[in-house]
């Protein structure tokens, strides 16, 4: 979410992914996967206890670029 200006606030759960990439094509961020063990992300469920999703904030400049990705193969 970009809440305030040049600001990315970012929640990132299981296998899902982002990176930001500079305008000269270099990793800024990169979130990790998390998973239990291989093929066995973490998921959100409304049964049992929350699982855990990682928080960031990351600041953004005109130019740069965010590839987002889902369902594992983003990271594979």
């Amino acid at each position: 979410m970009l809440e305030e200006v040049s600001v990315l606030n970012i929640g990132n759960v299981g296998d899902c992914g982002l990176k930001l990439l500079s305008d000269v094509s270099q990793i800024i961020f990169s979130t990790t996967p998390q998973e239990y063990y291989f093929d066995c992300p973490y998921q959100l469920s409304s049964q049992g206890p929350a699982q855990t999703y990682q928080d960031a904030s990351v600041n953004i400049y005109k130019g740069d670029v965010i590839v987002m990705g889902s369902y594992g193969g983003f990271f594979r």
